[in-house]
């Protein structure tokens, strides 16, 4: 093969004119399709942009939102524990206020000469006494409790 020969059938030159016109008419709306598809990439680039800077004002406005909801948390404790305070201390103030005046001592509070301690031996007899007494109570109704089954079954109303 000679240089600058392909092998290919040679055409007419109006078709490889045609050819031509035909691929670069290609290359021309390919060049058009690729500026249209960088300026949509840059206008996306630009909304991705702006999608940040919206998406950092609002992290900033959450922080601060969140930031103020703990301050009104701390100003509510704040303001329980003041109100506290202030019902004690107005509770004070009437309990001072108060006229005490018709209260008057008799006399200076004398300690006992002798140490107060139990007395077991009244408490032993008042503690006997009472066992008597329920146990002679005791008796009593258990004896009325067992004439009354005798009268009882003695009419045949028992089962």
């Amino acid at each position: 093969m000679k240089p600058g020969e392909t092998g290919l059938p040679i055409e007419s030159s109006e078709t490889q004119i045609t050819l031509y016109t035909a691929l670069y008419q290609q290359l021309v709306e390919a060049r058009v399709e690729l500026e249209g598809e960088r300026a949509r990439l840059d206008k996306l680039r630009e909304t991705i942009e702006q999608a940040r800077g919206e998406l950092e004002v609002a992290e900033a406005k959450l922080a601060q939102s969140m930031e103020r909801r703990q301050v009104e948390l701390l100003m509510e404790g704040v303001s329980e524990g003041y109100l506290l305070a202030h019902t004690n201390y107005t509770n004070a103030e009437r309990a001072q206020a108060l006229d005490f005046s018709y209260l008057t001592a008799v006399g200076n509070p004398v300690p006992p000469e002798t140490p107060i301690k139990p007395r077991t031996m009244l408490n032993t007899a008042i503690a006997g006494v009472l066992g008597v007494f329920v146990g002679v109570g005791l008796a009593l109704f258990l004896e009325y409790f067992e004439s009354y089954k005798t009268r009882q079954s003695s009419m045949g109303l028992t089962r």
